[in-house]
């Protein structure tokens, strides 16, 4: 299952698909990984309007304007969606694997493949790592 968030009349998503394909005994692999934001604002006949190519995108979440993405091994992708027609990709915090994120009273949680981990976003765009506990 693919992430989302509603938010008013916009939602953002995430896919994150690998297949192979086979035509003619070739076998090619068809891949999808990135950010989608739809207009909701006829729930009835949503569309998109707007995405942005990530590496291997999985959990979400939004302050403001800023959507953070865990992007697997690529790490965390910080986007700005001020203007929903154009995502622009301004910072990316590596060194770790993102599965999962929430923002919790300015703090963003990211869950990770061996690490739990806290970030100040009080700056939405420019997150500072707090702490990190690994398991």
């Amino acid at each position: 299952m693919d992430p989302i968030i509603a938010e008013d009349t916009l939602a953002y998503v995430t896919l994150s698909t690998s297949r192979v394909i086979e035509q003619c005994r070739r076998q090619t692999i068809d891949q999808t990984n990135e950010l989608r934001i739809f207009s909701i604002q006829d729930i009835e006949k949503p569309y998109q309007i707007s995405s942005l190519s990530l590496a291997n995108p999985k959990g979400l979440t939004k302050l403001d304007s800023v959507v953070y993405v865990c992007d697997d091994m690529a790490g965390l992708a910080v986007i700005d969606v001020s203007e929903p027609l154009n995502p622009n990709l301004i910072n990316r915090l590596e060194g770790f694997t993102a599965y999962d994120a929430i923002v919790y009273r300015g703090i963003l949680l990211v869950v990770g493949g061996d690490a739990y981990l806290q970030f100040d976003v009080s700056d939405p765009a420019h997150p500072v790592e707090l702490s990190r506990i690994n398991y």
